[in-house]
């Protein structure tokens, strides 16, 4: 699935985003996610844990109040004879986010939401395919640097899994990632990978005949991507802090 798509999307909803939740003591301004997440796989799965990926927006509805919406990949695999179903699921989800303060320094908050997951599962019995509802709450915290926020959570998810045999899922799922607040999005663009340009540990792309330095959001969160294969990179061109800066964007899998 890509993201680029997403947050073509994504980023048009921030452009008419209130600009007016910007405080100098408190961070309200509307933000791109990019997560990774570890779930606990629930026994009746008979598969191992998972690690997938979160991709998503967010915005402050009060000082206390915020809503955030995305999409996620994840994959259970098979753990020998005792543990023989692998599964792979993509989906949707939106929580809201009750913050107990909003300090740009720490920010905790507690969340709640829902979402569906689409499911392929693999079993020596055969294959199946299905959608799944699930519920989940969590807490979790939010700390900026200079351009981005390091946030992570800890959530625990129930699963309506009822099919094929199985019942309900409860799990629990960690994730830690980076937010990057935005005032404004420019566009959405995409250029040939040569394009951008790499000095050391920073990297550029000419857009418009200007330099604009580029960041790696899954570089960012210490996340292995392949570009060699990619002909094309994705940009999100976004004001992050006052400063012109391409977002990098690829594949949640």
């Amino acid at each position: 699935m890509r993201a680029s798509s997403v947050l073509a999307l994504l980023g048009a909803a921030c452009i008419f985003s209130s600009s007016a939740f910007a405080e100098e003591y408190k961070e309200m301004r509307p933000y791109f996610t990019e997560s990774l997440t570890y779930t606990f796989a629930d026994s009746e799965r008979n598969a191992d844990d998972a690690w997938g990926g979160y991709i998503g927006l967010g915005s402050a509805l009060t000082e206390y109040w915020g809503l955030e919406a995305g999409l996620f990949y994840q994959a259970f695999p098979m753990g020998g004879n005792s543990d023989p179903n692998r599964w792979e699921e993509w989906g949707v989800e939106a929580n809201a986010l009750y913050f107990y303060s909003r300090k740009p320094s720490f920010s905790p908050y507690f969340k709640f939401g829902l979402g569906t997951a689409w499911t392929d599962l693999e079993t020596p019995a055969g294959d199946a395919d299905t959608r799944q509802p699930f519920y989940q709450a969590g807490l979790g915290f939010m700390s900026a640097f200079k351009y981005f926020t390091l946030r992570g959570d800890v959530a625990y998810r129930y699963t309506d899994a009822k099919f094929s045999g199985f019942d309900d899922f409860q799990e629990p799922q960690l994730r830690l990632g980076i937010a990057i607040p935005i005032g404004k999005v420019e566009r959405v663009l995409e250029v040939p990978v040569e394009a951008v340009e790499t000095a050391g540990s920073e990297a550029f792309a000419l857009i418009d005949e200007e330099p604009v330095p580029v960041m790696d959001l899954a570089a960012t969160i210490a996340v292995e991507v392949n570009y060699e294969k990619a002909s094309s990179a994705i940009l999100v061109l976004a004001d992050v802090r006052g400063e012109r800066v391409a977002l990098r964007v690829g594949r949640l899998s």
